[in-house]
C-alpha cells in the first residue's frame, strides 16, 4: 500500500489521476514486480469527497488505509488471485505520516491478520509538535496551506469549538473553509494565502502556543496525533532528506530518537539519511 503525499484537490487524489500520472506510474512499477499495488485516497477525497479531510489525524488515517487494504483483498479475491498476505507499507511527506501511523494502529491493536512485514515511512511530519515548533521560529514559511490544512482538519474532526480566527488573521481565519472545498491544489491555496507568518497567522497563536491557555487545544492535538509513543517491533525503514525545506528533516531525527528510547531495536527501525536533499 502506498500513501500519497499532502493534496488540496479531489482531482489529485488516485482514484482520479489520469493514467499518464507518475503516481500511477510508480504503482505499475512496484506491481510490476509481483506486488499487489493499491493507494488509498484517503477521507475526504473520491467517493469520500464531501468530508474535511482529516490531515495529519492519526487514527482516521490508519483506519482509512486498513479499510482500502481490506476491500483490496476482497477485490483480489472475486478476482481469483493468489495473494500471499504479506503486507508492505511505503508513502512519502504526509504519505510517510500516514505510512507510520497505520504500521503503529496494526501493532498497537495486534491486527496479525494484515500480515505486515515492513514500511518504509519518508520524510513524514511525525513529530507534529515538533514541527510547529521549528516552523514557528520562522518569518516566512513557503507551504503555507499545511498550517491552514492541519488547523481546518483538526477544528473539523475534533468538533473544536474555537474559531480559526483565534489561530490565524483576517481574512484568511474567514476564507480557509472555502479553500478546502475540494476545488483548490495547494498551489492554488497557497497564493490565496500568505507565507509571512507574521501576516499569516494570529500573534497570539505564535506566541502563545504554549503558554496561553486559550491554545491548549491546539498544543495537545497536535501532540496527540504525533507518532512518539510506541515502540515498533515489526522492521520499520525511515528516510529524510536532511536539506528538505518543507518538512523539517529534524522531526525524523528527533522521532527516531524517541522511539530508539522506547526500547525499539535498532535491528527493527533504520534511518537513512539522504544527505543534501530536499
Amino acid at each position: 500500500s502506498v500513501q500519497h503525499g499532502t493534496i488540496g484537490a479531489d482531482s489529485e487524489a488516485p482514484s482520479n489521476l489520469p493514467a499518464s500520472d507518475s503516481f500511477l506510474f510508480l504503482l505499475q512499477a512496484v506491481a510490476s514486480t509481483g506486488f499487489v499495488a493499491i493507494a488509498p485516497d484517503f477521507i475526504g477525497f473520491g467517493s469520500s469527497s464531501e468530508i474535511v479531510h482529516p490531515y495529519y489525524v492519526e487514527e482516521l488515517t490508519a483506519t482509512a488505509i486498513l479499510d482500502n487494504i481490506t476491500a483490496a483483498l476482497e477485490f483480489s479475491d472475486q478476482l481469483a488471485l493468489n495473494v500471499n498476505q504479506q503486507l508492505f507499507l511505503a508513502g512519502y511527506s504526509q504519505g510517510g505520516y500516514a505510512t507510520m501511523a497505520t504500521h503503529k494502529y496494526i501493532e498497537e491493536n495486534n491486527l496479525t491478520e494484515f500480515g505486515l512485514v515492513a514500511s518504509f515511512p519518508a520524510s513524514g511530519g511525525y513529530d507534529l509538535k515538533g514541527f510547529q515548533e521549528i516552523i514557528f521560529d520562522l518569518d516566512t514559511y513557503h507551504q503555507p496551506f499545511y498550517l491552514a490544512y492541519i488547523s481546518y482538519a483538526y477544528q473539523t474532526a475534533f468538533e473544536f469549538e474555537q474559531p480559526l480566527s483565534l489561530l490565524f488573521n483576517e481574512p484568511f481565519a474567514s476564507e480557509i473553509p472555502s479553500l478546502f472545498d475540494g476545488s483548490n491544489t495547494g498551489n492554488q491555496i497557497n497564493d490565496r494565502l500568505s507565507d509571512d507568518l507574521s501576516v499569516l497567522l494570529n500573534p497570539g497563536f505564535i506566541n502563545g502556543i504554549d503558554s496561553d491557555a486559550d491554545y491548549q487545544f491546539m498544543a495537545e492535538a497536535l501532540v496527540d496525533n504525533s507518532l512518539l509513543d510506541w515502540t515498533p517491533t515489526i522492521p520499520m525503514f525511515m528516510y529524510h532528506g536532511d536539506a528538505d525545506i518543507t518538512v523539517p528533516y529534524q522531526t525524523s531525527v528527533s522521532t527516531y530518537n524517541r522511539l530508539l528510547e522506547n526500547g525499539t531495536s535498532s535491528n527493527v527501525l533504520t534511518f537513512t539519511n539522504l544527505e543534501g536533499k530536499n
